[in-house]
């Protein structure tokens, strides 16, 4: 086993830790084991009462992000921390947003939506419930797993962006194509700091990168805003992007399209029919799971497709 770079000064300052091979017996292997929670917690006590230092996990995640030194994620293999603890050794974490910033980004959608009502899908940012569904299908990222290419496309504000990263390992790659500009610079901008994450600014339809690489994809395009012959090339070109076996995942706001046609006229519902049997004959091609959001606005189902 490879020893981790971290010096025993540096772990002793820090909680009272003569080798670096101890701090990972301070931690349970699995995390729902209450054996090993009561053991180890009876371990950190007696070391808190001697030394006066509480270990958690807390803590130890935030030591790790200090520097890059501390490198102890080869002690943590096959125990629970071991995802986060490479995170955080990878520089792959998501900055968490204060309320400030959730808001400057709602009112940014809100513009875009105004601006470009046809390719903003909504007036606001999709809630952490369907963000938490959409993602389902990605696998979180385990040891020994193969290196994975990763397409969202749509991305907007980050809000899926954010979950899926939580699913990375440090060698999957998740390519983000938006055709906004503005909301391409929030992302460059937003994950600078993430090297396996790449922004791309046009159109999916234009996209070629990585043709038949990708292992999953997560769009958030407003299929029934667009014209019928983007959608017509729209399927054909998500299948060339895929390997056998890829998931596409995507969502539609429910009742919203049987309310949008008693507004249109006759010549636009025939259009937006023209849609609906788009999605219609790609859905019946392709085993798909769907799941309803409410906690959402406005309330949306999930679809997963395998394809």
């Amino acid at each position: 086993m490879t020893m981790p770079r971290v010096s025993s000064e540096c772990l002793k300052t820090t909680f009272q830790l003569g080798a670096a091979e101890e701090i990972a017996t301070y931690f349970p292997k699995h995390k729902r084991k209450i054996s090993e929670i009561a053991e180890t917690n009876f371990r950190r006590l007696s070391h808190w009462l001697q030394t006066g230092v509480w270990i958690s996990e807390r803590s130890l995640l935030s030591w790790v992000r200090k520097d890059e030194c501390h490198r102890v994620s080869p002690l943590f293999k096959k125990r629970h921390l071991y995802r986060k603890i490479v995170r955080c050794e990878e520089h792959m974490e998501v900055e968490h947003r204060s309320i400030l910033q959730k808001f400057t980004e709602s009112a940014r959608f809100l513009v875009r939506f105004i601006l470009r009502a046809k390719t903003v899908g909504s007036i606001i940012p999709s809630s952490h419930f369907l963000a938490r569904e959409i993602v389902r299908q990605i696998p979180k990222h385990s040891l020994g797993a193969p290196k994975r290419y990763i397409l969202e496309i749509g991305p907007g504000t980050g809000v899926f962006t954010d979950k899926i990263i939580k699913r990375l390992g440090p060698e999957d790659e998740l390519d983000l194509v938006e055709f906004d500009a503005s909301f391409c610079e929030l992302l460059r901008e937003k994950y600078k700091h993430l090297k396996n994450v790449h922004v791309y600014h046009m159109s999916i339809l234009d996209y070629q990168e990585r043709l038949g690489e990708y292992t999953h994809i997560v769009s958030a395009l407003p299929l029934n805003s667009f014209t019928p012959d983007f959608v017509h090339k729209y399927f054909p070109h998500i299948q060339r992007l895929s390997k056998p076996g890829t998931t596409l995942s995507s969502f539609e706001y429910i009742f919203l399209p049987e309310i949008k046609q008693i507004y249109l006229s006759e010549d636009e519902r025939e259009k937006f029919k023209a849609i609906l049997d788009e999605k219609e004959a790609f859905y019946s091609a392709h085993h798909h799971l769907s799941h309803i959001v409410f906690r959402n606005f406005p309330p949306a189902k999930v679809l997963h497709h395998v394809l």
